[in-house]
């Protein structure tokens, strides 16, 4: 935001596109604060089906409608149109239909030709853009420009070999990350992947070895000071994860009174719902051999519903497990459809986590009896980066 009111051009990049929602929402709140906020200027340009209401200024989509809502509105008609003559080859096919079918998506493919181009005339006046690495990688309207700034987000969970792509885009590039949260995934084990896909910037320029030896790297600007956590909350990971070397700025506590004292659970930041004696309802699934837990979605979903009964506008559940996430998204879909559309609330696996922020988050473990231990995501090699993540958001 501070590079943009000195007039500099800015990339902002991320591996997930819930990490680039909310670091673009945060800048258009922050420039809508001080009054420097001027429509088209910041665009967020992609997917952006993890962003809250507030951004929608910024969405490509919505300047898009604003710059030409009758092109938009042909589309739309076009696509309707197309539909129902499918429909109709379905039912009995006819040549003529055929034919106006072939005829429509023409006029398809003629309407997104103008989009496109529209949407290059706004990439083109922004001065901070917003979008994915892999996109980025992959759309000539990123990768051809050149910006003053490139910042990376979230780049533990960012390649190698990506974050110099990005390096690459700028006169100047700000990698932005936190070692301790999740890694790169990759599915392969072969050498050249374990040293490329699977290791983090941190760890491949000895920035991690540095801390972890009570050193700083020459690199490195160490940002010791949280501003999203009640000190409830980040009392675990501070000592248990950042060696105590990350404290509480001093307006978490104040300015998060408003959500502490919401139900449910009036006037406590941090609650540990304590299942194991409940009963054994930890199931393996069959094909994916994920594991889900029908007791502990039932509980969390409880929970969920007093937080919206009771005006919680921002909503998250973390699990480990994506059944258990899949789970609860059917429920999410048959009880609150409406908010689950409008982005209040969300329910995704840690991963898909990394870099969101919620009010109020329920992270479900999902382990229990009558598994005899936990599984290797709450007890491998990452789980203090997986745990960590849940913990915080």
């Amino acid at each position: 935001a501070n590079l943009y009111i000195q007039k500099k051009k800015v990339l902002v990049l991320a591996q997930s596109n819930a990490a680039v929602d909310v670091l673009m929402t945060e800048i258009h709140q922050f420039l809508n604060q001080k009054q420097r906020f001027k429509e088209g200027d910041i665009l967020r340009y992609g997917s952006n089906h993890t962003m809250q209401q507030e951004g929608v200024e910024i969405t490509l989509s919505y300047l898009l409608e604003k710059m030409d809502p009758d092109l938009i509105k042909q589309k739309e008609q076009w696509l309707d149109k197309k539909q129902l003559l499918k429909l109709d080859l379905q039912k009995s096919f006819s040549t003529r239909d055929s034919e106006d079918l072939l005829k429509v998506e023409n006029k398809i493919a003629a309407v997104l030709e103008k989009m496109k181009r529209k949407e290059q005339e706004l990439l083109k006046d922004a001065e901070v853009i917003g979008t994915t690495l892999a996109r980025a990688a992959m759309d000539a309207n990123i990768y051809e420009n050149e910006y003053d700034m490139v910042i990376v987000d979230e780049a533990s969970m960012c390649y190698v070999p990506q974050a110099a792509f990005a390096a690459s885009l700028g006169k100047r590039v700000i990698i932005c990350g936190d070692f301790k949260q999740l890694p790169p995934i990759a599915q392969s084990n072969g050498e050249l992947v374990v040293k490329w896909l699977k290791n983090d910037i941190f760890h491949a320029s000895q920035v991690a070895e540095n801390v972890s030896g009570q050193k700083l790297h020459p690199h490195l600007l160490l940002l010791n000071e949280q501003r999203r956590m009640h000190p409830d909350i980040s009392a675990f990971t501070n000592k248990h994860v950042y060696l105590s070397l990350v404290s509480d700025h001093k307006s978490v506590k104040n300015n998060r009174q408003m959500i502490i004292e919401s139900q449910p659970f009036a006037n406590q930041a941090s609650i540990y719902l304590d299942t194991s004696s409940s009963g054994h309802y930890c199931i393996n699934e069959k094909m994916s051999k994920s594991r889900w837990n029908p007791w502990h979605l039932l509980l969390s979903f409880q929970v969920i519903h007093e937080a919206i009964i009771n005006d919680a506008k921002s909503i998250g559940y973390v699990t480990p497990y994506r059944v258990q996430a899949d789970m609860m998204n059917v429920l999410l879909d048959d009880f609150y459809p409406n908010e689950k559309l409008n982005g209040s609330i969300m329910a995704a696996t840690v991963h898909k986590f990394q870099g969101s922020e919620r009010e109020i988050v329920v992270f479900d473990t999902v382990d229990s009896w009558p598994q005899d231990r936990p599984g290797m995501l709450l007890v491998g090699k990452d789980s203090e980066r997986l745990i960590n993540v849940a913990i915080t958001r």
